[in-house]
């Protein structure tokens, strides 16, 4: 046996020599798949809820016999588990996050069809975490991978890329100026919570009127407008909920655009509430100087449009859209057209429980420089103060008797605090004139409404 042993071991050596004279041949021998490994995500990762991420692997070899020669067998990758893929065969997949919190695993499995030999199919797996929060703090210094608040994003679109509509974003008190693109841009859905100072375990610690969040276009020389971002937040898609921010500085100069927060073509929901937007401009062409709505649906409430210009809709246009406004105040907005307030374009504007006062319009066609309607647009109006009067139900055109509206942001320069000069004064026809059955539980400032609820966005304090 020995000798029968060293006998093809030397044949096998002429062979692999080229000494072709040699007629043996040496025998094939069959190997197993080479097991692929998930080299992303990595096992014991932290993701988000509904998030999309790269699902990737080593790829597998297989080599078989075929005959007495030795080939390469093709060797197909196939990922199963928590989520969903697509596709679900390759090296590199997109894969979906699961929408609810926990663990999740994910698996690729090597297999080689049969041809021209069926191996057995190997595989591999990584475990990883589900969570729905994105923690966004720019004085975070720790692995700025938003998992929380020690290793916060400290950019929000990096947030806004990961985020989904089963996902919340909380943004830490500062200032955030977007980068690169030149807007903070979402398009994925998600819920963004400003207000937190960087401690918080649950949303209702926040407190968004002492951690003043910030979005602000002023990009590029601070204080040069001339640089800054053509629009400060764009939607496109549904981004659920934007909650307790100050948006301001935004500078567009194009049509169908807005200086802080651009709404468009997703068709889906949109809920704004407890912001303010402030020193907004699309002057001279924008349309919008700080709200543009277009395509779904949008419900603001507890909000402050203040000094914002456009050349249609000082504050705000809506277009194909329907958008309801409760409980805010319009105060010191322009359009160099219609609309010092509000512009209505193919649309209906539902107000309720605001003040429109102070807004200017240059259009001399207008019945009024607070709302201007046009191409089938219309506005309904109800249980508010605007100036020059509308017709409906509960709705009042008497001076709001603001605390300050020259000092709109009061002696603290800091809005959505107690010294507001928006905030109404112990003589307002605006107090207890609002609809109860549809005001908000607060008000900007998260202080509770009264029983019989007051117009605008500030809440009268005894």
């Amino acid at each position: 046996m020995k000798t029968h042993k060293k006998l093809i071991i030397t044949i096998c050596i002429f062979a692999s020599l080229g000494l072709s004279h040699v007629a043996l041949t040496c025998p094939c021998k069959e190997t197993p798949i080479t097991p692929p490994v998930i080299t992303s995500p990595q096992d014991g990762a932290t993701v988000f809820a509904g998030g999309k991420y790269t699902a990737s692997c080593t790829a597998a070899s297989d080599k078989d016999c075929d005959g007495s020669k030795k080939v390469t067998d093709p060797v197909t990758h196939t990922w199963s588990g928590d989520g969903s893929f697509n596709p679900t065969t390759g090296t590199s997949v997109t894969w979906t996050a699961p929408t609810t919190t926990g663990s999740a695993t994910i698996t690729v499995t090597a297999d080689d069809s049969g041809t021209p030999h069926n191996d057995p199919p190997v595989s591999d797996s990584v475990t990883v975490t589900v969570q729905d929060i994105i923690y966004v703090d720019k004085d975070a210094t720790g692995n700025n991978n938003g998992t929380s608040w020690a290793n916060a994003f400290t950019d929000l679109q990096d947030a806004l890329d990961v985020a989904s509509s089963y996902s919340e974003i909380w943004v830490a008190d500062g200032t955030y100026i977007p980068d690169d693109p030149d807007v903070f841009f979402g398009s994925n859905g998600a819920r963004i919570y400003g207000g937190f100072a960087g401690t918080e375990t649950a949303r209702s610690q926040r407190d968004w009127t002492t951690n003043e969040t910030i979005l602000s276009g002023d990009m590029g020389t601070l204080g040069d407008d001339s640089d800054n971002s053509p629009t400060v937040l764009f939607v496109d898609g549904d981004i659920i909920v934007v909650d307790g921010f100050t948006i301001t500085g935004g500078r567009s100069n194009t049509s169908e655009t807005a200086g802080a927060l651009l709404m468009s073509d997703g068709g889906g929901s949109v809920t704004v509430t407890h912001c303010v937007f402030a020193d907004n401009n699309s002057i001279p062409d924008g349309w919008g100087g700080a709200l543009y709505a277009y395509a779904g649906d949008a419900e603001v409430s507890n909000c402050v449009f203040v000094d914002n210009a456009a050349k249609w809709g000082g504050a705000v246009i809506s277009v194909m859209l329907d958008t309801t406004f409760i409980n805010c105040t319009f105060n010191g907005n322009h359009a160099t057209d219609g609309g010092g307030a509000v512009y209505s374009l193919c649309a209906n504007a539902a107000i309720t429980n605001c003040i429109l006062w102070g807004d200017t319009a240059d259009a001399n066609d207008a019945t009024s420089e607070e709302i201007f309607c046009e191409f089938f647009g219309s506005a309904t109006v109800t249980y508010t103060d605007i100036e020059a009067g509308w017709m409906g139900t509960g709705n009042i055109n008497s001076d709001p008797d603001f605390v300050d509206d020259t000092d709109p942001d009061g002696n603290d320069d800091q809005f959505m605090t107690s010294d507001d000069g928006l905030d109404l004064d112990s003589n307002s026809p605006c107090i207890d004139a609002a609809n109860a059955a549809v005001a908000p539980d607060d008000d900007i400032c998260g202080r509770p409404r009264d029983e019989d609820p007051d117009m605008g966005a500030y809440e009268y304090q005894n």
